[in-house]
């Protein structure tokens, strides 16, 4: 934290600061590793081309080629 954003921060937790209507904490426990994967998952499937590269919008990604001879057929990759 820098030092500017320390003052403001001070200054303005002095001039705005309540006290809290109860002395009970509501929040939620935190979330297991697991669980915060379940909730923050974002899949897409995108084709493989026959250079091992797939697209989504203008990125582009590679992958390694898998160790069994390529097919031929579009082979699909979960990202």
């Amino acid at each position: 934290m820098n030092i500017w954003n320390k003052e403001y921060c001070d200054d303005h937790n002095q001039r705005f600061a309540i006290d809290a209507a109860s002395e009970t904490d509501f929040h939620l426990p935190i979330p297991g590793a697991q669980r915060l994967r379940e909730i923050f998952r974002l899949e897409t499937e995108r084709v493989l081309g026959n250079d091992w590269e797939s697209r989504m919008k203008s990125l582009l990604s590679s992958r390694k080629p898998e160790p069994e001879p390529y097919a031929g057929e579009k082979q699909r990759d979960g990202v």
